[in-house]
């Protein structure tokens, strides 16, 4: 059994030190001052469809891993362009998404353990440069968007290319890469809750003919949150190198290190009493935090090498592997309160009658976690009678080793929610930590895929899949699971830049564990059919889509009629909805996003027939952003940007819970002259305290209250 020991204390200034020195360690002296000729490699990693400088993409490989226009594939992506994230001053991935319709932002309302999000009804499936990013509990590994040039958001099951996964969709992160052209940024930023943070991109050619580049991208950051004892501190390097030996081949390495150091949970789990139902002694606020100062923590250490490799053999043929080896450590420690599946006064079982204290449960979980992940895929592209085809071939592989200890324990010390006083839980109340069986999960999958276009018009496009999955916990049988699961789709592209669509697609996510019969679960099964328009006129930079889909999940789990500690796969999951999104560049002075999105899910148990609705699903939401450059007393470089969010009320699972709805504002303004750029970004500009989500087992979430960051950056 290996255990790995976080250190105690982050070395923040010499960290940043040793980011300045890295990165200017490649001056601006030392860049050969010669035009360098142009490397371009065809159908390689990096397309030129994926490269835009505003808000409106051209393309994305994600929904097909090939080359392929956004208007001709035939179902729902949005992209977020690295110049949205920076605009809107995006610190995570949460917030990246507040205005990709359909898209259950903020879940769990403030959180600084990981990103929670929900697509379509159903949770999401996180990939970083088209490779699965393994997670396991609260062993998150949370990307940081300034690490990032683009996110991809593919709705509906995507299993076919990418293996096990949820109906809803997919979020796929492209990391920064190294460019032909030399830049280098260095940048500081200050925000409430005494936000600290330095951040630092430098990038260019390391020989004079441009066939070796590099990048290196880092960050420190040290700040509180709106939780009292609470901190969401980190620190990250990101190195990268691109060699180009020709025209045709090219060869990327990703490196990325990181810490983070969570001092208290932001979630606090306060009782519906208090939060959205009264309590006698008033609300509880969103401050409030129900651990204890020096015990709680949240240490989660990563690191991994990622590498993309290309080669176009001929006009006809390319091949592509990705790869990645990830190992991730957690240290998670947490006191909560003890108010789960009460009802009224219930939820306060110790104090009936003053509603105010509570016991606490404690709460250990220290992880290792190896992974190793691989993608190779073969493209050929050749024309069959009066059909052009481009065919794609692929074989992936998963790997991952889960070394576990946690531990639980109860405390009799009373905790007072609304005049809490910490440091008197005895320490033979808390949680020690011992060893659980490994944990290891092999998946193997081949997958084929054609698109398939008829004249200048009509693209079909279809793809199966076959995957075999071993689980094995130690100590018990491994469970073996197999899915063949395809995909159809079809798209008419217009003369005028209209593009109908329709299409059928299906999914499967393993369900590990046994019934009361000792018989292993099967996978859950997804299917979702789709219909869509699309419009993207020639003579301007914009997009638009409407949508309408139907998913259905099938083989969840329920509890067992017979023997109630046991579960059996009769429920189902089902969810319909419109969407819209809209996104234009006006003019080259003004940006635009405005997006709408109707979302109806909920669960079966197919024993009772009893229907439940998912808590953490608004039904309807809606956003509008904009940017505006001026110029102020002819004086250029101005930019104002400005946001409105709906997010419609939801309930409980039961129904009974009304969760109100609400409307957020945020805001920015940024300068820039030269070099320099100075911006400011409002977050929830009124300060508005709400309510993110509320579940029936009696907790409730809070959302993020209002946050200001004040950025200044020097490029170079």
């Amino acid at each position: 059994m290996r255990t790995k020991k976080i250190p105690n204390e982050l070395p923040y200034s010499a960290l940043l030190i040793t980011l300045f020195l890295r990165a200017t360690d490649i001056s601006a002296a030392d860049q050969p001052d010669v035009t360098l000729p142009e490397v371009k490699v065809e159908d390689s990693a990096v397309t030129p469809s994926e490269m835009t400088e505003d808000y409106v993409a051209n393309g994305s490989r994600t929904a097909t891993k090939t080359d392929t226009p956004l208007m001709e594939s035939p179902q729902a992506i949005s992209v977020v362009t690295e110049q949205e994230l920076i605009d809107r001053g995006v610190q995570t991935l949460q917030e990246a998404m507040r205005y990709v319709p359909g898209v259950t932002a903020d879940a769990y309302g403030l959180d600084n353990r990981g990103d929670w999000l929900f697509i379509r009804g159903t949770e999401h499936t996180e990939y970083l440069d088209g490779l699965r990013v393994f997670s396991q509990g609260y062993n998150i590994p949370r990307p940081d968007p300034y690490t990032l040039e683009q996110i991809d958001v593919v709705r509906g099951p995507a299993s076919v290319l990418y293996g096990s996964g949820t109906p809803g969709g997919l979020v796929n992160m492209r990391s920064k890469r190294p460019k032909q052209d030399a830049e280098r940024e260095i940048e500081l930023q200050y925000g409430n809750f005494d936000r600290k943070q330095a951040r630092v991109d430098f990038t260019g050619p390391l020989t004079q003919q441009g066939d070796w580049l590099y990048r290196f991208v880092g960050l420190v950051r040290d700040t509180d949150t709106q939780v009292d004892f609470t901190s969401n501190n980190r620190w990250q390097l990101a190195p990268s190198l691109t060699w180009k030996p020709d025209d045709k081949t090219q060869l990327t390495l990703l490196a990325d290190f990181r810490e983070d150091r969570t001092h208290g949970a932001t979630s606090a789990f306060p009782p519906h009493s208090g939060t959205i139902s009264n309590n006698p002694n008033g609300f509880i606020p969103d401050s409030r935090f129900t651990g204890e100062p020096g015990f709680d923590h949240y240490y989660i250490r990563q690191k991994s090498i990622d590498w993309e490799f290309a080669h176009q053999f001929d006009k006809h043929w390319a091949f592509r592997q990705n790869g990645r080896f990830a190992d991730m450590d957690l240290d998670y420690t947490s006191l909560y309160p003890d108010i789960f599946y009460g009802v009224g006064n219930h939820q306060f079982p110790v104090d009936p009658v003053g509603q105010r204290k509570v016991q606490r449960f404690g709460w250990v979980n220290q992880q290792t976690a190896e992974n190793f992940t691989l993608d190779n895929q073969l493209e050929a592209k050749y024309d069959l009678g009066f059909s052009h085809h481009t065919l794609l071939a692929g074989v992936d592989y998963f790997h991952s080793f889960i070394d576990l200890r946690n531990g639980f324990s109860f405390s009799s010390t009373l905790f007072d929610l609304y005049n809490p006083v910490y440091g008197q839980v005895p320490a033979s109340e808390l949680p020690v930590a011992s060893d659980q069986p490994d944990q290891t999960v092999d998946q193997i999958g081949v997958y084929a895929q054609d698109q398939i276009k008829f004249g200048k018009h009509l693209t079909l496009t279809g793809g199966l899949r076959h995957d075999w999955l071993d689980n094995h916990t130690e100590g018990g049988e491994a469970q073996r699971d197999t899915a063949l699961i395809g995909r159809v789709g079809l798209v008419y592209l217009s003369d005028f830049g209209l593009a109908p669509y329709v299409s059928y697609s299906e999914s499967f996510n393993p369900e590990l564990g046994t019934d009361r019969l000792n018989q292993n679960f099967k996978p859950r099964r997804g299917e979702q059919y789709e219909v869509g328009i699309r419009y993207q006129p020639e003579s301007s930079n914009s997009y638009l889509r409407l949508s309408a889909y139907d998913l259905t999940e099938t083989n969840r789990l329920t509890n067992d009629p017979v023997e109630p500690n046991f579960s059996v796969q009769k429920s189902s999951a089902h969810a319909w909805g419109i969407e819209f999104e809209g996104v234009a560049n006006l003019t080259d002075n003004i940006d635009l996003i405005a997006n709408y999105a109707y979302t109806d899910a909920s669960t079966r148990d197919n024993i009772t027939g009893e229907t439940r609705n998912i808590a953490e699903i608004h039904p309807h939401t809606g956003s509008l952003w904009s940017t505006y450059k001026f110029s102020l007393g002819g004086i250029s470089g101005f930019t104002v940007g400005g946001g409105v969010r709906y997010i419609g009320a939801n309930t409980d699972e039961t129904g009974r819970l009304n969760v109100p709805a609400v409307t957020l504002f945020h805001a920015m303004l940024a300068y820039e002259i030269k070099n320099w750029r100075v911006a400011f970004n409002a977050n929830n500009l009124t300060d508005e305290s709400y309510l993110s989500t509320c579940l029936s087992r009696g907790d409730c979430w809070y959302g993020s209250r209002g946050s200001f960051v004040g950025s200044l950056s020097y490029k170079f």
